[in-house]
This record gives C-alpha cells, sequence and structure tokens, in this order.
C-alpha cells in the first residue's frame, strides 16, 4: 500500500530523506523554469488518534497508494 514518497513509514526512510526526494524534484521543476510551491502540514497528531486499521481500509478503497 505504501509508494516510495512514503518515507516515514517504510524502513531506511525518514524526514531527512523525503526532505532530499522533495529538493531534488523542486530543482529540477525550477531547471525547466517552472513554478515551484512547497505547503507542509504536520500530520503526526492527527494520526496519533485514527485507528490505523480503519484509515487503511479506506485508503485503500479510494485507491490511494502514494
Amino acid at each position: 500500500m505504501t509508494g516510495d514518497s512514503l518515507h516515514g513509514f517504510t524502513k531506511d526512510q525518514a524526514h531527512l530523506t523525503n526532505l532530499i526526494a522533495c529538493c531534488h524534484k523542486a530543482n529540477g521543476f525550477v531547471g525547466k523554469g517552472r513554478a515551484v510551491d512547497v505547503i507542509c502540514i504536520d500530520f503526526s497528531k492527527a494520526f496519533s488518534t485514527v485507528s490505523h486499521n480503519i484509515l487503511a481500509s479506506r485508503l485503500e478503497h479510494y485507491s490511494w497508494d502514494e
């Protein structure tokens, strides 16, 4: 269910690798003359009260894989 972009939920991936991947992608767009907007949202507290089984089931229902 997890894609390559979910760094915090996979082994050997963390916020640092996620940040590096984001910067690499943004630099690619800027290099092509495209505009880049970044929105950072902290969901760490939101998911502490949600049943992970229910969340996973709902995300899978909507074909969310990244």
